[in-house]
C-alpha cells in the first residue's frame, strides 16, 4: 500500500477518523469519571449545562459552521474572498454571542431560573457561559482550517479541545461540584483556542475592502436559512433534559442525557465523515463534476446504512451493560431511556453521515426542513405518549421517533437528488447479517454475566463481529466496500 496514492480526501477522513477515535475514548472516561465523581444529582446539573451550552451555539453560529467551511472550499482558489467569508461569518457570531452574555450578566436570577429552574444558580450560569464561549471560539477556528482543508491543524484543535482537555479537567476536578468543572473546561479551551482564532480573525479584517460586501451577502444568505436546523436539532435534544428536570428532579435530566450520551458518541466517531466530505463535495459540486460526486455520495449512503444498521442493533442488545458499566449501577434508572434513545442510533448514524453532502450540493436549507418536519414528528409522538401516562419516557420514545424520521427524510433527498439505485445496498443481505449477530450477542448474554472484566469482553465481541461483517461484504462483493479497499490499497 502507497500512502501516497491515496486520495487526499480519504487520508483526511482516516486521519479525522482517528481523531475521533481518540475524542470518543476521551468522553467515555470522562462521563464515567464525573458520573462517579459528581454523583447523580451533581452530574445532572453538569448534563444540563453542557447540553445548554450546545443548545446557546446552535442559536449563536448562525449555521457558519457549515457556511464557512462550504465558502472557503467552494472558493479555495481566491483568498481575498476567503478572508471576506471569515470575517464576516465570524463577526456575526461574536456580535450575537455577546449579546447573550450580556443579558446572562444583567439578569444572571431570570437567565438562571429559567436554563437550569435554579434562581440561584449564579455559579453555575457563570460557568456554562464560560464554556459557551470557549465552544464558539473552538467551532469557528476549527471552521477555518477545515474549510481551506487543513485538517491538520483542524483534527489538532479537535483532539484538544474535544477530547484531551476535558480529561484532563475531569482527572483533577471530578469530586468538586458542576460550576468548577465547567470553569476548568472553559478557561483552558479558551486558553488553547484564543491565539488562533484571533489571527485568522484578525488577519481576515485588515484584508477586508468595501469590494467584499457581496460575500458578506453571499454567506449569510446560506446560513441564515440553515439556523432554524441548528435550532431545530438543538431543541430535539435540550428539550428531553430540559423537561425531564421538571417532571422529576435533576437527576432525571442526568438520566435522560446518559442516554443522550451514546447517540452524542455515534456523532463523534461518524463526525468525521460529515466534516471532511462537506468542503470536499463543496469543492466537486463548484467545479461541476457531478458522477464523481454521484459516485461518492452513494457510497456514503451504502456505508452510513450498513454500520447504522449494525450500531442499532448491538446497542440496543447491550445497553443495560453500557449503562452500568460506564457509569455505575446507581444510572439503573437510566436503562429503559437509553434502550429506547438508542432505537434510533442508525438513523442518527445515517443523517450524520449524510447531512455534509447535503449542504454541500445545495444551497437551499433541505436539512432544516427535514429536521424541523422531524421535530414536530417527535413533540406530537411525545405528546400523545405524555398523555398516555408514559411522562419521562415519552420523552426518550419522542426524540427517537423525531431522528428515525430525520435519517428517513435524508436518505429520501439524496436518492431523489443523484438518482441512485436502492438495489446496490444488498439490504437483504444486510438484514440477514444482522439478525444473526443479534442472536449471537443474545447467547454471549446469556451464557457470560455481567461484570467488571466485561469491559474488556464487549470490545473484543464487537471487533470480531465488525471484522466478520466487513469481510462477508468484501465476499459478497458490496460495491462501497470494493471502493474502499481499491482506493486504500491504491
Amino acid at each position: 500500500m502507497n500512502i501516497k496514492k491515496i486520495p487526499a480526501s480519504l487520508r483526511d477522513l482516516i486521519a479525522t477518523g482517528f481523531v475521533s477515535l481518540i475524542i470518543l475514548i476521551c468522553i467515555i472516561v470522562i462521563t464515567r469519571l464525573l458520573a462517579q465523581g459528581l454523583g447523580p444529582e451533581k452530574f445532572g446539573a453538569y448534563s444540563l449545562a453542557r447540553t445548554v451550552v450546545k443548545t446557546i451555539i446552535t442559536f449563536a453560529i448562525l449555521g457558519m459552521n457549515v457556511a464557512i467551511p462550504r465558502y472557503l472550499a467552494f472558493h479555495s482558489n481566491n483568498p481575498e474572498k476567503q478572508k471576506a467569508y471569515i470575517f464576516y461569518g465570524s463577526g456575526g457570531v461574536l456580535v450575537i454571542s455577546l449579546f447573550f452574555i450580556l443579558v446572562s450578566v444583567v439578569f444572571p436570577n431570570t437567565v438562571g431560573l429559567f436554563l437550569f429552574g435554579r434562581a440561584q444558580s449564579r455559579f453555575l450560569l457563570y460557568g456554562t457561559l464560560i464554556l459557551m464561549i470557549a465552544h464558539t471560539l473552538h467551532m469557528l477556528t476549527y471552521a477555518f482550517f477545515r474549510g481551506k482543508l487543513r485538517m491538520k491543524y483542524a483534527n489538532l484543535f479537535q483532539v484538544l479541545n474535544i477530547g484531551l482537555i476535558p480529561l484532563f479537567v475531569a482527572l483533577i476536578w471530578a469530586r468538586t461540584d458542576a460550576p468548577t468543572v465547567l470553569w476548568a473546561m472553559g478557561i483552558a479551551t479558551i486558553a488553547v483556542i484564543a491565539l488562533p482564532f484571533l489571527w485568522q480573525f484578525i488577519g481576515s479584517a485588515f484584508a477586508i475592502n468595501r469590494s467584499t460586501s457581496q460575500e458578506m451577502k453571499e454567506i449569510y444568505g446560506y446560513s441564515l436559512p440553515r439556523v432554524p436546523a441548528d435550532i431545530g436539532l438543538g431543541l430535539m435534544f435540550v428539550c428531553g433534559p430540559w423537561l425531564a428536570a421538571r417532571m422529576g428532579d435533576i437527576r432525571e435530566a442526568g438520566y435522560f442525557v446518559v442516554g443522550q450520551s451514546v447517540l452524542n458518541l455515534i456523532s463523534t466517531i461518524l463526525e468525521a465523515i460529515g466534516l471532511v466530505s462537506l468542503p470536499y463535495f463543496a469543492r466537486l459540486s463548484g467545479s461541476r463534476e457531478r458522477d464523481a460526486l454521484r459516485a461518492q455520495v452513494s457510497v456514503l449512503i451504502g456505508f452510513a446504512l450498513h454500520a447504522g444498521i449494525f450500531a442499532t442493533v448491538q446497542l440496543f442488545i447491550f445497553a443495560d451493560w453500557i449503562t452500568v458499566l460506564w457509569c455505575g449501577p446507581e444510572y439503573a434508572p437510566a436503562i429503559p431511556l437509553m434502550r429506547v434513545i438508542l432505537a434510533s442510533a442508525g438513523a442518527y448514524a445515517l443523517y450524520v453521515s449524510v447531512r455534509g453532502a447535503i449542504d454541500a450540493d445545495e444551497v437551499k436549507a433541505i436539512n432544516t426542513r427535514n429536521i424541523w418536519i422531524s421535530l414536530l414528528f417527535g413533540v406530537v409522538v411525545t405528546v400523545i405518549l405524555y398523555m398516555l401516562g408514559l411522562k419521562t419516557l415519552s420523552l426518550a420514545i419522542g426524540l427517537s421517533a423525531g431522528i428515525g424520521m430525520l435519517g428517513l427524510l435524508s436518505f429520501v433527498f439524496l436518492h431523489k437528488r443523484f438518482s441512485l439505485e436502492l438495489n446496490k445496498y444488498n439490504l437483504i443481505l444486510l438484514v440477514l447479517i444482522n439478525l444473526t449477530m443479534s442472536v449471537l450477542a443474545l447467547l454471549f448474554k446469556y451464557f457470560v454475566p455481567l461484570s467488571k472484566i466485561s469491559i474488556i469482553y464487549i470490545p473484543l465481541l464487537e471487533f470480531i463481529f465488525i471484522s466478520i461483517y466487513i469481510f462477508i461484504l468484501k465476499l459478497r462483493k458490496v460495491f462501497w466496500v470494493e471502493i474502499f479497499f481499491k482506493k486504500i490499497m491504491g
